[in-house]
């Protein structure tokens, strides 16, 4: 008969620790629960030999879920510190299984994967139960806490090939870590000699400011221990493009020179104001400004608007990419690079609600009709709507 659900996970238990809850962060711990919730389900190094291939019902063997990366053997293509090769216990290891495989030949657009990488680093808790940080960083199921974790193709492609789970593939969030970077990111990652400075900071760079990789906020170049010591942006509090101000929807702050709002990228630009008063404006490079994007009929998109106020603007075209452009408007001048990669600033950057966890604010403007969980609204007690902005009539 079918063993098909023999030994899959019925149950299984999470311990919250009422005094490090933050109520007011609700939103914050969201994807942490459901990470926990994921290992419970399946991700876990001690549920992997139970996994069973679905159109045979039969369980799988252990060399067909995964294998360990052999340095000797460049079909791997990962490669690993010298300092972590010594580590003959915490030698890396990747799902093989075919759906994985699949994806992550597609995500990194490089045909020669043969699975995707688990994290090697950290305790029992952390090593083989985690994509590795270095290829999936914002990823639900990476063994570190970042910005914008999202629940992408990698992690239900694994719990299709669990055999254990219908999964509805649609549901995947966009992963735009490592999207199309080739073999080369996925193989060396930051200690490339052609380093991808789209995803990592180069040394030199080290706590400085730079864009985030999906251009949603402004952060500091920072070592990551789980992403095998490589320079990350991590976002600072405050500086999210898209959130929300205390104080309304869309911000210009001219002390920064920057234009916080739900259709805002960070991007590097000099451009400032010419006006005596805001000299220091152009010494700072890393700004978030308010874009319109212009798509083809594919729905690709051919251009970027930076737009400064209603009339001052620039435009990068297709033929523009990675290069400086210098502008003199009206008010504003200076110079701003064009971004080389058009999809991540021309999607998933309009949210239903904001990175400040806003959805419509209450009339005082320092509270919010719901908590924004996934860029989703969940509304409190009385209001309805996607964006919470109905009020629920009492009889």
């Amino acid at each position: 008969g079918s063993n098909i659900h023999k030994n899959r996970p019925l149950m299984g238990a999470i311990s919250i620790n009422k005094s490090r809850f933050n109520i007011d962060k609700f939103e914050e711990s969201v994807p942490i629960i459901i990470h926990e919730i994921f290992h419970n389900l399946g991700f876990s190094k001690n549920l992997y030999k139970h996994f069973v291939n679905k159109e045979t019902s039969i369980q799988m063997t252990k060399e067909q879920i995964r294998k360990k990366v052999d340095e000797n053997d460049q079909n791997n293509l990962f490669q690993i510190k010298e300092e972590k090769k010594e580590k003959k216990d915490k030698k890396a290891r990747m799902i093989i299984t075919s759906m994985v495989q699949e994806v992550a030949k597609k995500h990194f657009n490089c045909e020669a994967l043969k699975g995707l990488v688990l994290e090697n680093e950290g305790g029992s808790g952390t090593y083989g139960s985690h994509w590795e940080a270095r290829i999936a960083y914002n990823e639900i199921m990476a063994g570190l806490h970042s910005d914008n974790p999202v629940i992408s193709i990698f992690t239900l492609a694994l719990f299709h090939d669990s055999g254990w789970y219908n999964v509805d593939f649609s549901k995947a969030m966009p992963l735009y870590w490592g999207k199309n970077a080739g073999c080369d990111f996925y193989i060396n990652g930051c200690h490339s000699e052609n380093i991808n400075t789209e995803f990592f900071c180069k040394k030199s760079r080290e706590n400085k400011k730079a864009c985030s990789h999906d251009k949603s906020s402004i952060g500091i170049c920072r070592s990551h221990k789980f992403a095998d010591g490589c320079l990350i942006v991590e976002n600072t509090k405050g500086e999210e493009c898209t959130r929300n101000q205390p104080f309304g929807t869309n911000f210009f702050n001219l002390a920064s020179f920057d234009y916080k709002g739900e259709t805002s990228k960070c991007f590097s630009s000099t451009i400032g104001s010419s006006h005596f008063m805001y000299p220091v404006l152009k010494t700072e490079n890393k700004r978030c400004q308010k874009i319109e994007c212009t798509f083809d009929k594919s729905n690709n998109p051919i251009q970027i608007k930076i737009v400064f106020d209603s009339s001052d603007s620039i435009v990068c075209k297709e033929e523009d990419k990675e290069k400086t452009l210098e502008y003199k408007g009206k008010t504003y001048s200076g110079e701003i690079e064009c971004p080389i990669n058009f999809d991540i600033y021309c999607s998933g950057g309009y949210k239903k609600c904001s990175n400040l966890n806003y959805c419509t604010l209450k009339e005082n403007l320092k509270e919010s009709n719901g908590k924004c969980i996934f860029d989703k609204c969940f509304c409190d007690k009385g209001f309805i709507g996607e964006d919470c902005l109905k009020i629920v009539k009492t009889i």
